[in-house]
């Protein structure tokens, strides 16, 4: 959803064998426009507060298996997906992404090794336009799959799914307990 709730975004594949697609629609009243296309991307979505779109998506620029994009939105319209760089993106899987509204610090999944289970939650933070080299978070729950990371809309809680057996859920944490440096 974007900030304003004016706009709702997804991620979706109209046939198989397509390139996954982002798409919009428009709150219109009661209801929603018919949605258009957005942006190329596979998942996410998660706009900034100035409409930028992020999502992760394996295309032509990708360094492994699935990166991190963003598509600026210009003249009411999304230009091409930027790939974020490798201080974000490895060989490895990196996806579902949490923008901060002010696009301060980006909160994403990552299969990158090293971690502390079969995916993890890294923070890159944005610095004079560049983006510094992801740091994982630290949330020590053993082999779980974790995955959709979101802060609260007041900064003061985060919350995340997570995919086991026996654990399925959502989850939460205070924010406090990340050490974001926001």
């Amino acid at each position: 959803m974007s900030p304003d709730g004016t706009r709702l975004f997804f991620a979706s594949v109209k046939a198989k064998g397509e390139r996954g697609q982002i798409w919009s629609a428009l709150k219109r009243g009661d209801g929603w426009s018919d949605p258009e296309p957005a942006a190329d991307g596979l998942c996410g979505p998660w706009v900034a507060a100035d409409g930028t779109l992020y999502s992760c998506s394996d295309g032509p620029e990708s360094r492994g298996k699935t990166d991190l994009y963003r598509s600026r939105l210009v003249n009411g319209r999304y230009g091409p997906p930027e790939n974020l760089g490798d201080a974000i993106n490895t060989v490895n899987t990196e996806y579902d992404a949490f923008i901060a509204p002010d696009q301060s610090y980006l909160i994403f999944v990552s299969g990158r090794p090293g971690g502390n289970g079969r995916n993890d939650f890294y923070v890159s933070y944005q610095k004079d336009g560049k983006w510094t080299p992801a740091e994982n978070l630290g949330l020590k729950n053993g082999p779980s799959v974790k995955v959709c990371p979101v802060v609260s809309p007041d900064g003061q809680t985060f919350y995340f799914t997570t995919a086991d057996p026996g654990k399925a859920g959502i989850y939460h944490v205070g924010v406090e307990t990340l050490n974001l440096r926001r």
